[in-house]
């Protein structure tokens, strides 16, 4: 079985609190956002089954929402991971979109932003905490204003 449950609890909270503080009046969740947290350490990870590997997933929950109130089109996002994200992730990263679903902060009913999830599983070390941090950098810079979420957890993977 994999050890998904040693940081999944914080990645939650961490979610949960950038929601949290958006709901609770900040202008945007950039400004909820909490600083790049030093990556997990998985090399004490142990996988159960015989030719496992521990591997580091990272989930990047990204704004969707463009200046002007517009979503990211399919054409800036297919960009962004050209220009930014496979360069540094060769082997393929998950891209796909995501619904999220909030109570908006007066409490009128139930909003919904469309987001960008980009799911990558990798090897976990510092290498892979820079480029993680780069592509977060990038996406900032290419959409301004726009907030991205980091939850790491640890998997155990197993190719054939």
């Amino acid at each position: 079985m994999g050890n998904g449950g040693r940081t999944g609890a914080l990645g939650r909270a961490l979610l949960a609190g950038s929601v949290l503080a958006l709901l609770a009046g900040c202008s945007s969740m950039e400004e909820a956002m909490p600083k790049m947290p030093q990556m997990p350490d998985i090399s004490s990870w142990s996988c159960d089954r015989p030719g496992e590997t521990s591997m580091l997933v990272a989930r990047l929950y990204m704004g969707g929402k463009v200046p002007g109130g517009t979503f990211i089109g399919e054409f800036e996002w297919q960009q962004f991971l050209a220009a930014s994200v496979l360069p540094r992730f060769p082997k393929g990263v998950m891209s796909s979109d995501v619904a999220l679903n909030y109570m908006g902060a007066s409490g009128a009913g139930a909003l919904q932003d469309n987001i960008k999830l980009l799911t990558i599983v990798t090897q976990g070390d510092d290498v892979t905490e820079g480029k993680l941090t780069a592509i977060v950098n990038d996406f900032r810079k290419r959409f301004p204003g726009q907030a991205v979420t980091l939850i790491e957890s640890s998997d155990c993977s197993q190719s054939w």
